[in-house]
């Protein structure tokens, strides 16, 4: 077993394999391929856009820096999960039966968010089960497949923008002023609510983005109909959270993304 200069231990086992970066790259680069290919094809074949609000946001935004390049965006969650991976100084392997088992742990965590929601729901009145959905992708109209690239868009570009970015940012500066727990606390909530709100934000032309979020607040307190769907994804970012913090960011997105196509497609009336 080998260590690194700091003096821990670098285990190989599973549990650890599958938090690496190295690991994340590999399980998230065959739904990264489908999720832009499925775009591109949709696109071209029947004029629809299915892409996903996280990643329209996060490419509008490269956009108004002058990157201009499409593929940009994808490029750089693989330069950066490489990038982290090589940082840490961990062992560049990572099994098939690692990728079996993150596959299994995604689709456990997403079918425990699927009754929590359930539960949840009892509390609240009665919606359609597509409305637990936590994909922000309107696709009226649209097949199954259309649908399910989405939904892939959803679990890759939410959890890049709000637990790959958004978190370890809130952490480190709330780590300024709150010992660890608390700060870890505080972090998880703030990101959850955060991640809850942008399903529910109206983009407005000229507006800036504090009249954007204070109008969203608005609308969410003023509308009962819209309370449940805000609380479950609320949970569902704590729960993403967590799964960040505990599991890594590759069984993250696949819980996200197995949750999405489950409520989504596989599950829709």
């Amino acid at each position: 077993m080998s260590t690194a200069d700091s003096g821990k231990p670098l285990t190989d086992d599973y549990w650890s394999q599958a938090r690496r970066p190295l690991a994340a790259l590999l399980f998230l680069l065959p739904l990264l391929t489908l999720y832009e290919l499925g775009v591109m094809y949709f696109a071209e074949t029947s004029h629809s856009v299915v892409r996903n609000g996280a990643d329209s946001w996060m490419r509008g935004w490269l956009v108004s820096a002058g990157l201009l390049y499409p593929w940009l965006l994808p490029v750089a969650i693989v330069v950066l999960l490489g990038g982290w991976h090589l940082w840490e100084r961990h062992p560049w392997r990572c099994s098939l039966e690692t990728m079996g088992g993150m596959f299994a742990e995604s689709l456990l965590f997403a079918m425990a968010l699927v009754v929590m929601g359930q539960l949840m729901h009892l509390g609240f009145e009665k919606s359609p089960l597509a409305a637990l959905c936590t994909a922000s992708v309107t696709l009226p109209g649209s097949g199954s497949a259309a649908l399910a690239v989405g939904y892939v868009g959803a679990g890759i570009y939410e959890e890049v923008m709000f637990r790959l970015g958004l978190l370890p940012a809130c952490l480190l500066g709330m780590k300024a002023w709150l010992p660890r727990q608390a700060a870890i606390c505080m972090a998880v909530a703030l990101t959850s609510l955060g991640f809850a709100g942008a399903h529910y934000i109206e983009p407005a032309a000229g507006a800036s983005c504090t009249t954007m979020l204070t109008a969203t607040a608005e609308r969410i307190s003023s509308a009962p109909p819209l309370w449940f769907g805000f609380a479950f994804r609320a949970v569902a970012g704590g729960m993403f959270a967590v799964l960040f913090l505990w599991r890594g960011f590759g069984v993250t997105v696949g819980c996200h993304a197995l949750y999405d196509l489950l409520v989504g497609v596989v599950m829709r009336p």
